[in-house]
């Protein structure tokens, strides 16, 4: 299933375990050097579910960050995407939420709201919801 669903291909250095449900899902846990990934998939009649999760550096893996969120998008092809990033206290959430805006346009993707939550002594959450450009 990560072969025929080209799951695979958003990281392929990734050590993959997926398993397959019956009658229907999927779920897989990745390992790349010192992060990891995990993918979850229930496919429900009206109301799919898809989650992919990732550890990554923002300090000189940004790149590889922003590719891996663009490549999960392609396989899955979401009517609406939410991201999510947990930042150490040092990264600016602002320059987190334009990059991440600036990767997904190009996918047609719109941001609609974001919202950040600074926890003291240990970082910030920011999230975006996205969806696709209107007409």
């Amino acid at each position: 299933m990560t072969d025929l669903t080209e799951i695979g291909s958003i990281n392929p250095r990734t050590l993959v375990c997926g398993f397959a449900f019956d009658p229907c899902g999927y779920s897989m846990n990745g390992l790349d050097r010192d992060s990891y990934s995990t993918i979850h998939v229930t496919p429900e009649e009206g109301h799919s579910y898809a989650s992919f999760e990732c550890t990554g550096r923002w300090a000189g893996g940004r790149a590889e960050v922003l590719d891996s969120l663009r490549k999960a998008i392609g396989v899955f092809r979401p009517g609406a995407v939410s991201v999510s990033f947990c930042m150490a206290p040092n990264v600016d959430e602002n320059q987190v939420r334009s990059a991440v805006g600036d990767a997904l346009e190009p996918l047609g993707l719109c941001c609609r709201s974001q919202a950040a939550e600074e926890f003291p002594g240990a970082g910030t959450v920011t999230y975006q919801t996205f969806t696709p450009h209107r007409e």
